[in-house]
């Protein structure tokens, strides 16, 4: 995932050698499918400016995200399913991140509590899978924008209107009607985001359960379980306009599960999870 490349755990055979003789629960139901991703980075990477021979190619990964968000939004469907009552309720918040919090409204008022570390850490890594998903299709979708700006034909010239002084001329027969563009085919096919717009959203989610990971009797284990996911979410309040105050939260909630002895959480965001294309080093 770290280096956007695919492995052999993507691949088929792979997914099933390891539950032969039993079964797999959610999260490594959820670990299959996340498993798809680094695969889809690479052969997103190799066609950021595609040419229009690329374009195939570049719908085909558009597809390939498109099935993967259609098993994860199944996967929730059966996670909640299966969840005896609601898979997480509301409560007040009480842990204080920012300075200003302390005599105004807090950031997140509403925290985010699950029946247990287990159910929580497998909606977050949920949470996380779809905003690196949604986050590819919207790269894709730009790239096809901007494909589209420079490759369509130029727009005729409206006809002059005739006027009073103008001759009358026979116009000549319409040429036969032209098969639709394969680039007006691509466009075509761009099916609506909606709720896929809105990564800010998935982040605030996941922020809304550090509160429940890191109570004291989750020891050791609730930090843990929060840290990638939180990477996730401080990654994605960067990486959006005027999410400033949101990102201060979440990297002081980076230094607090440093303080409970994950002490790596404090040099995670610059190597990020996979979150964007890493550059070369010099």
């Amino acid at each position: 995932m770290h280096l956007r490349c695919s492995t052999y755990l993507s691949e088929p055979a792979w997914q099933k050698i390891a539950w032969k003789g039993r079964s797999n629960g959610s999260y490594d139901q959820l670990l299959d499918l996340m498993s798809l991703l680094p695969s889809i980075f690479e052969d997103s990477d190799r066609l950021g400016n595609p040419t229009p021979s690329e374009m195939p190619a570049l719908f085909a990964v558009l597809d390939r995200c498109w099935a993967l968000d259609s098993f994860l939004q199944k996967f929730y469907s059966d996670l909640q399913s299966n969840c005896d009552g609601p898979l997480y309720w509301n409560r007040l918040a009480t842990l204080e991140f920012l300075p200003d919090e302390v005599n105004s409204e807090k950031l997140f008022p509403v925290a985010f509590h699950f029946k247990d570390l287990s159910s929580a850490f497998t909606t977050n890594m949920y949470w996380m899978a779809c905003i690196l998903t949604f986050r590819t299709i919207m790269e894709i979708y730009g790239r096809i924008m901007k494909f589209a700006q420079l490759h369509s034909p130029p727009t005729q010239s409206a006809p002059t209107p005739p006027t009073s002084s103008t001759p009358y001329i026979k116009p000549e027969p319409s040429p036969p009607a032209t098969p639709p563009s394969p680039l007006a085919t691509y466009m075509a096919r761009l099916r609506p985001l909606e709720h896929r717009k809105d990564l800010v959203g998935l982040a605030k989610n996941i922020a809304q359960t550090v509160e429940f990971c890191i109570q004291e009797d989750k020891k050791s284990q609730g930090p843990g379980a929060m840290m990638v996911p939180l990477l996730m979410a401080t990654l994605t309040f960067r990486y959006s306009p005027g999410c400033q105050r949101e990102l201060e939260w979440a990297r002081a909630a980076m230094d607090l599960l440093a303080d409970r002895g994950w002490k790596i959480a404090r040099h995670l965001e610059p190597e990020g999870v996979g979150y964007t294309k890493k550059k070369p080093r010099d």
